[in-house]
């Protein structure tokens, strides 16, 4: 850390700097904090907005080798439903990229013609995919407007706002892709994907989600998490109250499940009172922090059933991954079934990764 002070302090941009600092796993705020202590304000500036420039060029060339793998995948992949949206967007964000590796930028978005992908998608999709246009179109224009904003500070030497925007772009073009990628369950009718009683996922096409989720977080190489929620003593609301209060708490949770996870992310009725959610392009730390605020959630909320008012609390087991070496999709749901159990052993109503 010492050694990295001394090279922030000088102010270098050499391939020794960047090395140390790409190396050193900090991120941009983490440098920011330190050269705030050891150089003037603008100076300081000055220094981080170059290595937010080097920050940007270096991720892009590595986006870029992994973007150009996605697209031979997805060209290879004739059966896929999407395909010809797929591919016409990753020819847009390949070129993007290259052009932020370079630091050429053009028109940002309008290096493909605007629009075009979201007509193609829904001319592809079924009057049931309703929803997951909304999710998709609402994606892609959010990348359309960084990717806007991100040419025009990289033209104006904002390197700061420029990567932000930057990092943005791809995390969100990575869910859009894994959106549209999960064709086999765009493909069912919404009775027959959806638990009866909750209006979730049902478990059986958990595995296909699960295999195109991982699959992409492969190619990515960004990670999924993964989380088994469990209702905390539900036997006894079904014994004292009767089924009828326990299927409106399933209910009434599964609404409280909707509201609190994003919406590229998939909720499962895993079994009984068991819910699984499979959260794309999600770190730990990250899923943990949306699954803690959703433990507080149903532990304030008042459950309303049948003329009983009822409080509750959740279990939580979640495990993240890049997949490595082959493992299995179940493999990740012992994970977090794991993690769960060890919820349960440690007193209930937490979360455990």
């Amino acid at each position: 850390m010492e050694k990295l002070k001394d090279y922030l302090g000088s102010a270098e941009t050499s391939k020794s700097f960047l090395d140390l600092v790409f190396g050193s796993h900090l991120t941009l705020y983490d440098i920011w904090e330190i050269l705030k202590e050891i150089l003037p304000p603008e100076k300081a500036y000055d220094t981080i907005n170059r290595i937010a420039r080097d920050f940007i060029g270096k991720e892009a060339r590595e986006d870029l080798f992994i973007l150009e793998r996605m697209f031979i995948q997805k060209l290879n992949e004739v059966n896929l439903k999407n395909r010809e949206a797929i591919l016409n967007f990753l020819e847009w964000l390949i070129n993007f990229c290259k052009e932020v590796s370079k630091f050429k930028v053009g028109h940002g978005p309008e290096i493909c013609e605007q629009g075009r992908f979201l007509d193609i998608l829904k001319g592809n999709l079924s009057f049931e995919d309703k929803e997951v246009i909304e999710r998709v179109e609402s994606a892609y224009l959010e990348v359309l407007v960084r990717a806007n904003k991100a040419c025009a500070d990289i033209k104006n030497n904002r390197f700061i706002n420029a990567y932000l925007h930057y990092t943005k772009i791809l995390k969100t073009s990575f869910e859009l892709v894994a959106l549209l990628s999960v064709e086999s369950v765009q493909r069912l009718s919404k009775e027959a994907k959806t638990d009866p009683l909750t209006g979730l996922l049902n478990r059986r096409y958990m595995h296909l989600i699960l295999k195109d989720v991982i699959e992409l977080s492969s190619i990515t190489e960004t990670p999924f998490a993964i989380a088994l929620i469990d209702i905390d003593d539900f036997k006894k609301i079904n014994d004292t109250y009767g089924h009828l209060v326990g299927d409106c708490v399933l209910k009434e949770l599964a609404k409280l499940l909707k509201k609190a996870f994003r919406k590229g992310d998939y909720i499962f009725r895993y079994g009984g009172e068991e819910f699984l959610v499979v959260m794309p392009s999600t770190g730990l730390n990250e899923a943990v922090k949306i699954l803690e605020r959703f433990r507080r959630i149903v532990e304030r909320h008042l459950f309303r059933c049948e003329g009983r008012e009822i409080k509750i609390t959740v279990s939580i087991g979640v495990c993240s991954d890049i997949p490595k070496n082959g493992k299995s999709i179940l493999s990740y749901v012992r994970c977090a079934d794991m993690k769960l159990y060890k919820a349960k052993r440690s007193g209930k109503n937490r979360v455990v990764f």
